[in-house]
């Protein structure tokens, strides 16, 4: 065997259990509670998985991964911070392990089940509880504990849904509920439009409610269109089902970049890669957002629908060195047999 083609084997071999470069929308939605393409200040517990993409401030001490057999398996850890943490304690609980990039200053890092910490600087944070790995920045496989292009895949995602064809529409009820049903092949993906000032008017005399559980079991897109700076009070469920459709339920705020507040409970994930998300009470969905401040609690209910349309999704590390070695190995053929 040649040297160049020994090295080549070596490298697919190598790579082999890397992570994938980069996740769908569709994992993402589904493998993560909250995902955030700039900083998260978090001051409420979070039961499920955590990606930030930018720094995490902990305004109060709290807990993550409360409900991990309610949270989707992944190959990516339970906190998944590209900048740094700061601010009060925060408990990471089940034997849930962390990816921080940066540095680790708050005051108090507990790995509860004695999960690992794999940090890319300092550590100053106490804590008795798991493994704390510091100054692994550019150590073998660092940079595959953090899923690559997060904000382009979810902005890609938003935009993308945004564009889809309308295909059904909700009802106003003499009470002012706003019901979304599915209505025909319940295999279709159903795709709603609601325009801004259908939400302007949750505080007039218009819209009182919102209510989902006609989408119980099946997949579907809400979109709302012409938000743009305008800041967003999402409140208003009401009626049976809401909670058994909100893992196939997700409400699209492609062009929105104010803020979007939670006031009362919400079902459905939060699709807003360019808004700031702000909450007082629970909601139940994936939450992904340009930045959020969580002062209410995010509950599991990753995803399970399909989507319209599938994200381009680059090749994982391992599959892709696989190809360079499979084009390497014709490349060393072709030589020999025009050398023979």
């Amino acid at each position: 065997m040649s040297r160049f083609l020994y090295l080549t084997v070596a490298a697919v071999l190598a790579a082999g259990n890397a992570n994938a470069a980069v996740l769908t929308g569709a994992d993402l939605l589904n493998q993560f509670n909250v995902i955030t393409l700039g900083d998260l200040d978090f001051g409420e517990e979070i039961d499920g998985r955590v990606y930030v993409g930018g720094n995490m401030n902990v305004s109060q001490t709290r807990q993550v991964y409360s409900k991990p057999y309610r949270t989707p398996a992944s190959s990516f850890d339970e906190l998944v911070v590209e900048g740094n943490i700061t601010g009060e304690g925060i408990n990471i609980n089940n034997a849930g392990d962390v990816s921080v990039r940066g540095s680790v200053t708050n005051t108090n890092l507990e790995l509860n089940g004695n999960g690992t910490a794999t940090i890319g600087g300092t550590l100053t944070a106490k804590g008795s509880q798991g493994t704390k790995l510091t100054g692994q920045s550019g150590t073998a496989g660092f940079d595959d504990r953090f899923p690559t292009d997060v904000a382009k895949t979810m902005t890609d995602l938003s935009t993308s849904l945004a564009a889809e064809t309308t295909t059904a529409a909700p009802t106003l009820t003499s009470g002012g509920t706003l019901e979304f049903k599915a209505s025909g092949s319940l295999s279709d993906v159903f795709v709603f439009s609601l325009a801004y000032s259908d939400f302007s008017n949750f505080l007039g005399s218009v819209v009182q409610n919102l209510n989902i559980g006609g989408l119980d079991g099946v997949s579907a897109i809400i979109n709302v269109t012409g938000v743009g700076a305008n800041n967003v009070s999402l409140f208003g469920f009401a009626g049976g089902g809401n909670l058994e459709a909100a893992d196939n339920v997700i409400w699209n705020f492609a062009d929105a970049t104010g803020t979007l507040s939670i006031q009362k409970q919400f079902f459905g994930s939060i699709l807003a890669p360019l808004a700031n998300v702000t909450n007082t009470t629970p909601f139940e969905g994936t939450l992904v957002a340009k930045t959020a401040s969580l002062r209410g609690e995010a509950h599991v209910q990753g995803y399970t629908g399909t989507l319209p349309t599938v994200s381009a999704v680059p090749l994982p590390a391992g599959v892709a060195l696989l190809a360079f070695g499979m084009a390497a190995l014709g490349v060393v053929g072709l030589s020999r047999r025009r050398h023979a």
